[in-house]
């Protein structure tokens, strides 16, 4: 197995004019140094980002409160060999088939603190290449996708921040700074679209999606593997794809996104109009 080797070129990832000349096939262009190289890059990216570079206001509230506790950090698995699964084909990476499994890739935090369901919970992730955003050191939302050999998608917008304990207050919800005057779901998509394009600097000529509400495996009311190992959906859970609707489908029409790729995902433009 190669082992990364940090001096790896940016040129080496996919989308840059002159990975071309690495003379593999597709899937195995992004082996083990050029997740290495990226895995670093992204993580250098979202550390120079602040949310006051992509925040976008909720229209609906007078100011954004306390935007100074709020950072955006890299969520990835911590061995970037984990990311060689990232660049696959569209239907791949939006396939259930994708999700981490935790106890054999823990997930960087950037010195922040996750807190899914619980203190120290930690989320899955349904794709790879993730941005958390970090309210007063706890990561409390997580935008997630992958980079595919015709572009990259977003699989995943979600609030990972604790549940309320039995007894506390539900105005307690409201101290995840989720609600302090900003889309938080725009916001992410917005940072990750943008960073996904500097890390890759040609990947704005290629497609970048936001998997639709239809697409999500976790609408399915159950799932089984097909003959070809991918899951299938077996019927739709009603509920869950109106609250994916709003999540996933409303926030990439509000950026702009067009329901145009073959496979229903939303595209989104390559200048975010924000």
């Amino acid at each position: 197995m190669t082992e990364f080797n940090a001096s790896q070129p940016l040129d080496a990832l996919p989308g840059h004019p002159e990975y071309q000349r690495y003379p593999h096939r597709p899937k195995e262009r992004f082996g083990i140094r050029e997740a290495g190289a990226f895995h670093k890059a992204f993580a250098a990216k979202i550390a120079d980002t602040t949310l006051q570079d992509h925040i976008i206001p909720d229209p609906n509230r007078s100011k954004v409160s306390h935007i100074e506790d709020y950072r955006l950090v890299a969520v990835m698995p911590r061995i970037a060999a984990y990311l060689v699964d990232s660049y696959a084909p569209m239907e791949d990476i939006s396939a259930s088939i994708n999700i981490i499994k935790l106890r054999e890739a823990p997930l960087t935090n950037g010195g922040a603190h996750f807190e899914y369901k619980q203190p120290d919970g930690q989320p899955y992730m349904d794709s790879r290449i993730g941005i958390g955003l970090a309210y007063r050191e706890r990561i409390v939302a997580l935008c997630a996708g992958g980079l595919a050999m015709d572009g990259a998608i977003i699989t995943q917008i979600q609030d990972i921040s604790r549940q309320l304990e039995p007894g506390e207050s539900p105005r307690k919800r409201f101290s995840n700074g989720l609600f302090n005057g900003f889309l938080w779901r725009d916001t992410l998509v917005a940072a990750w679209h943008d960073s996904m394009q500097n890390v890759t600097p040609t990947l704005g000529e290629q497609t970048i999606l936001v998997q639709s509400a239809r697409n999500n495996p976790w609408i399915a009311q159950k799932s089984e593997p097909n003959e070809y190992g991918a899951t299938e959906i077996i019927g739709t859970d009603m509920q869950k794809l109106q609250n994916f609707q709003r999540g996933y489908d409303n926030v990439a029409q509000r950026l702009g996104g067009q329901l145009q790729h073959p496979l229903g995902d939303f595209v989104l433009p390559r200048q975010l109009p924000i």
